[in-house]
């Protein structure tokens, strides 16, 4: 969804324990605009924060620590085959993935060389669970998949 068709523009809430790690990783990017993301069929209740490059909807993060990551099919049916998230129902080019804790932000798999050490190579526990995923030219297990920058 388009950023001008989801709602008022307004920052995003903090979100609680470990998704909120995930969000200020996810803000420190450039190019991002994050903001609210408002209940589907009610404006004016909050249901989480959004995230865009340009218009274009990233994902967002539900305030129950769901994300939904807008992907493309190819990407998102690896994720799924290999258990790193599950599908979203409402299309085939997006996963979700819930955190209820600090262990399902650290438990998703390291870029190769973060790999190789052992270790987050900065030690954010958000950027271990989406940074290779979704942020502009990191790694990704295909790719062919991502085309351009942020072509999803």
């Amino acid at each position: 969804m388009k950023l001008a068709d989801k709602g008022p523009i307004k920052p995003p809430p903090v979100l609680k324990g470990p998704a909120q790690f995930v969000s200020q990783e996810i803000q420190s990017w450039p190019g991002i605009v994050a903001a609210t993301h408002w209940f589907l069929y009610d404006q004016t209740q909050v249901d989480g924060a959004d995230f865009y490059v340009g218009d274009r909807e990233l994902g967002h993060i539900h305030l129950d620590g769901e994300i939904h990551l807008g992907t493309t099919r190819t990407l998102a049916a690896m994720l799924i085959e290999h258990g790193l998230a599950d599908p979203f129902e409402w299309g085939d080019a997006w996963v979700q993935y819930r955190i209820r804790k600090k262990a399902d932000v650290e438990s998703w798999p390291r870029s190769g060389a973060e790999h190789d050490r052992g270790h987050h190579a900065d030690g954010d526990t958000g950027r271990s669970l989406v940074a290779r995923l979704v942020r502009p030219g990191a790694q990704r297990p295909s790719s062919r998949d991502h085309r351009t920058r942020c072509s999803w």
